[in-house]
């Protein structure tokens, strides 16, 4: 484990300098792109544009996969060789459904006839309702697996996950307020993570760095709630990594721009001063990436911030 290093706090908080290595290690690729969900819900048509917009734009670096349900495979080739886009690699993370057999089927009908420019590499799938051990043993190994726990119950089954070499997946929160979790339930799974050594990804709630009171939906009178941060959580999960008590861990989640420190090759957070190899340690082998139907918000957030 790598040294953990405590730094005076600073009232200079996160727009004291334009950071270069720090942020990029602790986002880069960190957005799964998900725009064909809620509350977005777009057609597959706009949501491929956007997404082949966002792959030349100037903030790509943190741009991940596009996710795509299994059954909209087809459509979802359909819109891409009709939107003609100039050459670039598409990361593809697929939904499976509760069809396991059909979907996988149409998933490698799909990779048969897809062109170099499509990659489809990545799976994800909900918990299924019993029979956990030979339901994990069907997913194809050559695939990244990510399975979506409940946050509470969901914690003793996640070394049986790590056994079958398949990560886990968490909501961070919902269309409505019920849906957003507390943040000492998600500090206990993100220590938990880190006892059973299993990565996870993250979906649901999380278009804006920092925690905030925003609109749930994009309705017009949509409900408010306080939204977790992409940022409190990608820098909680890098103090869990590092083994920092879980108190600690849990106050992250809930910090503002002022507990944070971005320097061009460490991020100083709650006190803990943490390296670019340490975020980019948390990125590979910990927290992975962050579902979102809406990759400008989070971008122009950060904007906001003075981070871009």
């Amino acid at each position: 484990m790598a040294a953990i290093r405590t730094v005076a706090s600073s009232a200079s908080g996160v727009g004291n300098a334009k950071p270069a290595s720090s942020l990029r290690a602790l986002l880069k690729g960190i957005v799964d792109y998900a725009g064909l969900f809620p509350p977005a819900g777009l057609s597959m048509k706009d949501a491929v544009r956007k997404y082949s917009e966002y792959l030349h734009a100037r903030h790509c670096w943190m741009l991940g996969r596009f996710v795509v349900p299994a059954g909209r495979l087809r459509e979802f080739g359909d819109a891409l060789a009709a939107l003609n886009s100039a050459p670039k690699v598409w990361r593809l993370s697929c939904l499976l459904g509760k069809d396991l057999p059909s979907d996988l089927a149409k998933i490698r009908n799909f990779q048969a006839e897809c062109s170099s420019q499509i990659l489809l590499d990545c799976l994800e799938a909900a918990l299924p309702q019993s029979n956990l051990g030979p339901w994990l043993a069907s997913l194809p190994s050559d695939f990244i697996r990510y399975v979506e726990l409940p946050l509470h119950s969901g914690l003793p089954m996640l070394s049986t996950l790590h056994g079958a070499g398949v990560r886990a997946k968490i909501r961070a929160g919902g269309i409505t307020p019920e849906s957003i979790p507390a943040s000492v339930g998600l500090a206990q799974f993100l220590g938990t993570c880190k006892h059973a050594g299993i990565a996870f990804k993250a979906t649901a709630g999380l278009h804006h760095p920092l925690r905030c009171v925003k609109p749930l939906t994009y309705e017009p009178g949509s409900s408010h709630a306080r939204m977790h941060g992409f940022l409190n959580l990608a820098l909680g999960a890098a103090l869990a990594y590092q083994h920092v008590p879980a108190e600690l861990v849990e106050s992250t989640l809930d910090l503002g721009a002022a507990s944070l420190r971005f320097e061009s090759d460490h991020i100083v957070c709650n006190g803990i001063k943490l390296s670019v190899d340490q975020l980019v340690e948390t990125r590979t082998s910990f927290f992975t990436s962050f579902g979102s139907c809406s990759f400008e918000e989070p971008i122009a957030d950060l904007e906001a911030l003075n981070l871009l």
